[in-house]
């Protein structure tokens, strides 16, 4: 996705996992990848 392009996305949940929306956004493939990112 580039950056100046916006997607709207409906969740039908109060929230949203980082993970879940990092792989959703391809830019993570696994979620142990997300994972990494995110904890660094």
């Amino acid at each position: 996705m580039k950056a100046d392009t916006m997607e709207k996305v409906r969740i039908h949940t109060e929230f949203i996992k980082l993970d879940a929306l990092l792989k959703f956004a391809g830019l993570c493939e696994t979620g142990g990848e997300a994972k990494e990112l995110i904890q660094g």
